[in-house]
């Protein structure tokens, strides 16, 4: 049994107890995969001896597995109590490089061990880091700041990175990196294949198994006529197809091979069976430690204990009584229980991890000792090799170029099983080259001289610089760069970048004038750019798209039928749209929108209608209501018919007193130009009856109803007067009876 030691964040002596051990820790494990994750997770009571010294950012040292020991792991996370317990994540100190930044261009050339030691020489704060590798294959490459945002994705996880490059498995051991070709070694421990694994994953992979190949190849008569070579019997079988139920048969074509009769034909196959295992699962195990006593070789059971990430252990399939190796890939140790809790054996799954980023399978399984170089294609995954010996692929499509004698080179690629020989010329690759059987290949150009590259299809990878292509007649350039298009006339530019907004056209920092500076410029016959979604089923195009269209006098905006033009701004609200005149459509009604009025047609007898919802208003006013504006017209039509009006009844209120009871002023408004001397005359509203005052605010006065109360004072003194001249009437023939007059 052992104990993990806590310490402060700034520790840097660890051969002490520091601030105690973690007795009461509960499932401490230490989680390492083959190039992927390194932490450590564990459950502490909250009433342990050192509840109140776990925080975030100190440190916690534990072994990590049989040779990796006192390793030192930085708390990251802390959780909630739950039941009185909270969970503990700590990573591996070795992720301080992902909070290191590299210079803003580190470039590197070598093999692994210089490629490292330029990583670390160029890390732009000072660390605690040492490296070493054992990979000599060569390679080269760039890290910028824009692609390699911290030190530790150039160890791994991006393209060009360390791992990317020279492959290999990387051993961290505290602030010491290491990359081996081969970080474990064969441990000589016996796995029995079926005894208490993953029955569902055993049988999955047993039944993806090929057990036998049916080969076949074209070859050409002396005629030049093609036909198709297959064996008599059609397919070969495995030693190992009696074991299982049914055969299942994998076609190979052996085109690249030089064959021309059935006997060499069998005899390539035979080779294949036997380089490819057919027959032998390829499989991925997860063992339980407290399971794996019963699934070895009793005379093998102590060799389990000596077992580290990266080993070669040998996997038994008693049914089908096939010996196989496979590799520890992953590994949970049991801090307190000093022994493995969980081992994964079998092929390296591709992942993303928080310390290398992605894991790489088989990236070199053993040292070449004829050096060859290696280079990133610009798909960022394949590899190109250049050297003499067969080098270890990673990709189908990588592709292995080997000098032979008299300067001469063959070209192989990699077709996930066996490196291919491909069509290709020796020598400085001149003359034609033919791209019908393969998908890549890579060219010196500067040893052209004549030729044709032809093909169906046909890539040109950009691996680093740029690509020009010279108009010798106008000096004008056409340069291809990585993910850019450049045009080059004279000192002027125009670029065409893809980037994270869409596709760009930018005018070059020499750019002078209106043409060179535009963005886009469409010329000739009518011009259309189209946004639509492709999936429109049996609906024609023109009727569901939205259009931005030119017939080289107008501009059109074309939407979707029945749907409209918005001008709206990121938060969702609608904007002004700012123009010097708009015209409505409709050559029976149109109507005419100009930068200082707003006017219906002078013609014919049409009307305009404001149209207010509800108890809405049309106003004549500034945009604040603070001033209003005079409206001309000859006259204006109050809408009264009685189809309008409803609870008709006589008013019956004095309306010659109400107008005696109102002054009238004389004033300016606030609005008037200051100096001017001649005073309006008026109302004010906070003096007027309630009766002709409009009840939206108190501000306005309704001069409807104004007219109708003056009306009906009229009629009030109409009634007056002539009821005083009927008193006049009656007085004069009194007076004329009693001979007064």
């Amino acid at each position: 049994m052992s104990y993990a030691v806590l310490y402060k964040a700034n520790e840097t002596d660890f051969n002490t107890l520091g601030l105690g051990v973690l007795r009461d820790a509960i499932s401490p494990l230490v989680t390492e995969e083959r190039n992927g994750q390194f932490e450590l997770a564990m459950s502490y009571p909250v009433d342990g001896a050192l509840f109140g010294e776990i925080q975030n950012d100190r440190i916690i040292k534990a072994d990590a597995g049989q040779k990796l020991k006192a390793q030192r792991f930085k708390i990251i996370r802390i959780t909630k109590p739950a039941g009185g317990i909270v969970k503990v994540y700590a990573e591996h100190v070795s992720y301080l490089s992902q909070d290191l930044a590299l210079k803003p261009s580190v470039s590197f050339n070598g093999n692994a061990t210089q490629a490292l030691t330029s990583w670390k020489n160029n890390i732009v704060d000072e660390h605690p880091f040492t490296i070493f590798s054992d990979v000599q294959t060569t390679g080269s490459g760039i890290w910028t700041i824009d692609k390699v945002e911290n030190a530790r994705r150039a160890l791994g996880g991006v393209t060009g990175s360390i791992l990317d490059t020279y492959g290999g498995e990387y051993r961290f051991d505290n602030h010491h990196i290491g990359l081996y070709a081969n970080r474990g070694s064969d441990s000589g421990a016996l796995i029995a294949y079926g005894k208490n694994l993953t029955d569902i994953e055993q049988e999955e992979e047993i039944a993806n198994t090929y057990t036998s190949i049916y080969p076949y190849t074209n070859i050409r008569d002396e005629e030049g006529n093609e036909s198709l070579l297959t064996l008599p019997e059609y397919f070969v079988d495995s030693e190992h197809t009696s074991n299982y139920a049914r055969r299942k048969i994998k076609t190979v074509n052996f085109q690249q091979d030089d064959i021309t009769t059935i006997e060499q034909l069998r005899e390539r196959a035979q080779q294949y069976i036997v380089d490819n295992d057919i027959g032998v699962p390829s499989v991925n195990l997860t063992v339980k430690f407290v399971d794996l006593s019963k699934t070895l070789d009793y005379k093998d059971l102590a060799l389990i204990e000596e077992i580290n990430l990266c080993d070669q252990v040998t996997v038994y399939y008693d049914k089908l009584g096939i010996r196989q190796k496979a590799k520890v890939i992953k590994t949970v140790w049991n801090v307190a229980l000093d022994r493995y809790e969980e081992l994964i054996i079998g092929k390296a799954k591709a992942n993303l991890s928080q310390s290398i980023g992605t894991t790489v399978d088989g990236k070199l399984e053993t040292v070449v000792t004829d050096l060859n170089s290696v280079r990133i294609s610009a798909d960022g995954k394949t590899k190109i090799f250049i050297g003499v010996a067969e080098p270890v692929a990673t990709n189908i499509n990588d592709l292995w170029y080997k000098p032979v004698e008299d300067g001469g080179v063959e070209m192989y690629r990699w077709d996930g099983v066996i490196w291919g020989l491909q069509k290709s010329s020796a020598g400085a690759l001149a003359g034609t080259i033919d791209f019908a059987n393969i998908q890549a290949i890579n060219i010196d150009a500067n040893a052209i001289t004549t030729g044709i590259l032809s093909g169906s299809n046909m890539w040109l990878n950009l691996v680093t610089g740029e690509m020009h292509f010279t108009n010798p007649a106008t000096g004008d350039v056409l340069v291809l760069d990585q993910g850019e298009i450049f045009f080059q006339n004279g000192a002027n530019t125009r670029h065409l970048k893809y980037t994270s907004e869409g596709l760009k056209i930018v005018p070059g920092a020499g750019n002078t004038g209106t043409n060179l500076n535009t963005s886009i410029r469409l010329h000739g016959g009518i011009t259309y750019i189209d946004f639509f979604n492709d999936v429109t089923g049996n609906v024609p195009e023109s009727t569901n798209r939205a259009r931005m269209e030119s017939n080289g006098e107008y501009i059109y905006l074309r939407t979707a039928n029945g749907e409209k033009v918005h001008v709206i701004d990121w938060g969702g609200e609608y904007r002004e749209l700012v123009a010097g005149a708009f015209t409505t459509a409709g050559s029976n009604n149109p109507t005419y929108h100009y930068a200082d009025r707003w006017e219906t047609p002078r013609d014919g007898n049409r009307g305009l209608v404001a149209s207010p919802n509800g108890t809405g208003k049309f106003y004549v006013s500034n945009p604040e209501q603070t001033a209003y504006y005079p409206v001309w017209a000859s006259s204006f039509d109050v809408s009264s018919s009685i189809e309008f009006k409803k609870a008709i009844e006589d008013y019956t209120g004095n309306a010659t007193e109400l107008i005696n009871g109102t002054p009238v002023r004389l004033y300016h408004l606030n609005e008037d130009v200051e100096g001017v001397d001649i005073k309006r005359i008026g109302l004010i509203v906070q003096e007027s009856p309630l009766e002709v005052i409009n009840p939206d605010g108190g501000k306005t006065i309704d001069l409807y109803e104004m007219a109708s109360l003056l009306w009906k004072g009229n009629q009030e003194l109409s009634a007056e007067l002539t009821a005083t001249k009927q008193e006049l009437a009656d007085l004069k023939n009194l007076l004329t009876d009693k001979g007064v007059i």
